[in-house]
């Protein structure tokens, strides 16, 4: 999932594995690719940011069950506490966690810096004799 903010970007080769960028148009990418001059030819693309995922209802009940097995076996089945939420009630904590997460990570500064693309569309490869052309 992306955060939606697309730019162009310009990489080495058919399936880059770093690129740069941001470029505000496709033309400035090409532009950047040529000078580049890559002995395999760049691709061109457009991407947005990878966005973070957040802890979900999921996430903490199963670190909950995790952390407490030993606490109780009301079923005996030597698998600890056991319990089932419903889904409005998974929904609610998701809300919940979600949002004293989002709200911490935005207090303290520390939401990580995202280099990874959420999203790429309209990759156009650029071979070594296009460049040159």
């Amino acid at each position: 999932m992306g955060d939606k903010n697309f730019a162009w970007y310009m990489g080495a080769g058919r399936e880059p594995e770093s690129c740069h960028g941001p470029f505000a148009s496709r033309e400035e990418a090409i532009a950047e690719g040529r000078g580049y001059g890559y002995d395999n030819g760049f691709t061109v693309m457009e991407a947005d940011k990878a966005v973070p995922s957040l802890p979900d209802a999921d996430d903490m009940i199963s670190e909950f069950l995790d952390n407490n097995e030993e606490l109780a076996d009301p079923d005996g089945d030597c698998f600890g506490y056991d319990f089932r939420a419903t889904r409005e009630q998974e929904d609610e904590l998701t809300a919940a966690v979600q949002s004293v997460f989002r709200d911490w990570l935005d207090k303290h500064k520390l939401w990580p810096t995202v280099w990874t693309f959420g999203t790429m569309r309209n990759q156009e490869y650029f071979a070594l004799a296009e460049v040159s052309t």
